[in-house]
């Protein structure tokens, strides 16, 4: 019986492209994983505000922890603004929020999927050092149903007659008292203008 005929053996150039593909694969699987990982751990830690329900609210609002400040009564909080456009060049602009004596937090909920989304307002916004005007601060998660996967949370600065702008969420916020729910007040509703 004849032996089959021997294949001809790949070239070091091809052993050594095929150990690299391989080891790609592997590095790129490890990364995938570890990729998972993190954003299981960051998913896992939940800031205390998506936990409350609308029993909690009208409440007053005493601080909010950003990574890089805190607004609180006395302690403006402020943002830089990336400029666009031909602008680009420009420096960033300022956009300081400091907390009034009638701020407090409400709670609503947008279609079951949008839950919690808390109103902190009314809020003082001054960009660049110009005459202050109202703002509220509305912190809001998506995918909250039947099942978890991932939730996002997003948070964002609601100023009447501009577009709302996309700002870090707080890391932590502390709340006063509950309050007594206004009469003819709506619950969370955008901070009406000046």
């Amino acid at each position: 019986m004849a032996e089959p005929p021997s294949e001809p053996k790949p070239s070091a150039e091809r052993q050594t492209a095929a150990r690299r593909h391989l080891r790609r694969s592997i590095l790129l699987v490890i990364l995938v994983f570890v990729a998972y990982g993190v954003v299981t751990v960051m998913s896992e830690h939940t800031p205390e505000w998506v936990k409350l329900t609308a029993e909690d609210f009208p409440a007053g609002f005493r601080a909010a922890r950003f990574g890089d400040g805190e607004l609180a009564a006395g302690k403006p909080y402020l943002i830089h603004i990336n400029r666009t456009g031909h602008k680009r060049a420009l420096p960033p602009q300022k956009l300081e929020i400091t907390v009034q004596e009638d701020t407090r937090a409400t709670y609503r909920c947008r279609k079951r999927t949008r839950c919690p989304w808390i109103t902190i307002a009314p809020l003082r916004c001054r960009l660049n050092g110009e005459t202050a005007g109202r703002c509220g601060l509305e912190l809001f998660e998506f995918g909250r149903s039947g099942v978890k996967i991932l939730p996002r949370r997003r948070c964002r600065l609601s100023r009447p007659g501009i577009r709302d702008l996309k700002v870090a969420c707080p890391r932590a916020v502390s709340f006063g008292r509950k309050l007594e729910a206004a009469s003819g007040a709506t619950s969370g509703g955008r901070p009406k203008p000046d």
